[in-house]
């Protein structure tokens, strides 16, 4: 008993030291931020800055600037400084370094990025994107995402980060609309298979990343059956969707009734996949009894962004039958045989 009342002091002290929330939305001096971003702290930023300025095609600073904004009014304390939105309105079509416009040398308090978020299908083997062909089901290949938001996960952006702070999503569907969360590298109970869950919160830090499952357990095998020997993996269309939700800002967009938000806060990407084509390859073979026997050989084939058929060879035709002439001598001895026969019957 003694040892479940420590384990419970344990459990209350880590919740103790663990931050509750998202440790994003504090940056500092010169971080980069992204339009849409809500909530965020910029008093570390600031150094008690008020007037805010912007210089256009990342030019030197100088003053006036281009566009200013007063974040604060002179001599008053605002709350909003902690919970700052980086409004659309505001900051749309004004990406670049903000500096504080109140003293030389003029600082960079952040640098405003407008979002950049695309998912493809990747093919592992050629190091190309395949996305929106058809190729066949053979075919290795996985989830790549780039973006520019890779900085945000970055400790030297965002010095208070946790391992809960990511902020992405990524789900799978099947061409029967049917979410994918498992990934075999084999069939049900096959030596070595390995079954994998599908990433589906990567923590990107670094651009592109590219989900690398094939390095802990093989590629995934859509030919791969289930335990019923029925395929887990349909051929068809499949479709790869990634969003993101910075500092709630999925929610900053729906407010300002911005919906063209593919690229920004989501992306999608397709492919689809189809039976391997067969080449069917005749091999003649005679057997001791003069007996022709044909064996066909599948084979495997495919291109990366190409549909695939099937290829059947033409039936051989069968091989004309031939007849040599008897040589003479063996032709008069059947007749003298044939004679005494009938001679012998007369008798």
């Amino acid at each position: 008993m003694q040892g479940k009342y420590i384990l419970l002091v344990l459990i209350l002290l880590l919740l103790t030291v663990v931050p509750s929330g998202a440790t994003t939305t504090k940056i500092v001096a010169g971080a980069p931020v992204f339009i849409g971003e809500t909530n965020v702290d910029l008093t570390r930023a600031l150094d008690n800055c008020r007037i805010i300025g912007w210089m256009p095609n990342n030019s030197a600073p100088a003053m006036p600037a281009a566009k200013n904004i007063t974040l604060r009014p002179l001599n008053e304390f605002s709350s909003v400084l902690s919970k700052y939105t980086f409004s659309p309105a505001d900051y749309r079509g004004y990406e670049g370094a903000w500096y504080c416009e109140e003293r030389a040398p003029y600082k960079t308090v952040f640098v405003v990025h407008e979002p950049e978020l695309k998912i493809s299908v990747w093919d592992i083997d050629t190091d190309t994107d395949v996305t929106g062909t058809t190729v066949p089901a053979t075919a290795n290949v996985t989830y790549r995402i780039d973006t520019n938001m890779d900085t945000a996960l970055q400790l030297k952006y965002r010095l208070e980060l946790t391992p809960a702070d990511g902020f992405y999503t990524v789900k799978l569907t099947d061409p029967n609309g049917k979410a994918v969360t498992n990934i075999y590298t084999g069939s049900y109970g096959a030596p070595g298979t390995v079954i994998q869950t599908l990433d589906t919160t990567p923590y990107i830090t670094s651009s592109p990343y590219t989900w690398n499952f094939w390095k802990s357990g093989g590629k995934w095998d859509r030919q791969a059956r289930n335990i019923q020997g029925d395929l887990v993996y349909p051929v068809g269309t499949y479709r790869f969707t990634v969003s993101q939700n910075l500092n709630r800002m999925q929610d900053t967009y729906k407010s300002e009734g911005i919906t063209d938000t593919e690229g920004i806060l989501s992306s999608t990407a397709e492919i689809t996949f189809v039976q391997p084509a067969m080449v069917i390859t005749p091999s003649p073979q005679i057997t001791p009894e003069g007996t022709l026997t044909v064996t066909l050989t599948p084979e495997v084939t495919g291109t990366p962004g190409m549909t695939s058929q099937a290829t059947t060879a033409p039936t051989p035709e069968p091989a004309p039958t031939t007849y040599t002439p008897l040589p003479a001598w063996i032709a008069l001895a059947g007749f003298g045989v044939a004679a005494a026969f009938v001679a012998l019957q007369k008798r």
